[in-house]
């Protein structure tokens, strides 16, 4: 990850409804739609935007401090982002008071509550926790972050719970899970397994992979058939 990048994988979900459902105007389908070819009515579609790795300590957080202004990381994408239905994101730092401001390349990440005014003003609303450094303060860092969260009205996954959302009279949940050097135990299997019982729609993001590698380990290919 570079100085000053957030790194995202964008994976938009478009998703027909029911022509019958509420109508809602969705721009961000229009464009998807219009830019493929599609003929669809885009009122009778949701769309629910996952992105990658967001990390909001070291250098991001320093500069943003430097700038006076916490929303700077997602100035150039903050529409994109707000134009879907739904956001996720991978979070992958915790949120704590009194942060260091740091330059250099510390491997022990975290951000300031302030950081999360960016996260707002991007329209993010749900952040996955599920990932190799939201524990690096430790579980007193996971309780404070999810304090954070909440008090920001920002949904989080991967603490072994689901959200639903409901748009148009369809719930959608949202599970999170880390699988960088194990795979899917009973109990997750049967979160899924719950899950998918309690939604129309369930989407499961995960945090795995070998770090700096972009293929696909044996691992994965098996876990995700």
């Amino acid at each position: 990850m570079g100085a000053m990048t957030l790194l995202f994988l964008f994976v938009l979900l478009i998703i027909p409804l029911d022509p019958n459902g509420k109508d809602k105007s969705v721009s961000l389908a229009t464009k998807v739609l219009e830019k493929v070819g599609l003929k669809e009515n885009p009122d009778h579609f949701v769309t629910i935007m996952l992105g990658g790795d967001v990390m909001l300590g070291r250098s991001v957080m320093a500069k943003s401090i430097d700038n006076s202004d916490f929303k700077y990381p997602f100035t150039q994408i903050a529409n994109t982002l707000a134009n879907a239905d739904l956001t996720l994101v991978n979070m992958e730092n915790p949120i704590i008071d009194n942060c260091p401001k740091v330059y250099e390349d510390t491997l022990v990440f975290c951000g300031l509550p302030e950081m999360l005014e960016g996260v707002k003003y991007s329209g993010i609303d749900i952040v996955n926790l599920a990932n190799n450094h939201a524990h690096n303060y430790g579980d007193e860092g996971i309780v404070e972050t999810q304090t954070h969260l909440k008090d920001n009205n920002i949904a989080y996954v991967g603490l072994g719970n689901l959200v639903i959302r409901e748009i148009n009279d369809v719930k959608f949940g949202f599970l999170g899970f880390e699988f960088i050097d194990h795979g899917p135990s009973d109990a997750d299997l049967k979160l899924i397994s719950d899950s998918d019982k309690k939604a129309d729609v369930l989407v499961v993001t995960i945090h795995w992979g070998e770090e700096y590698k972009a293929a696909a380990s044996a691992n994965q290919r098996e876990w995700a058939g």
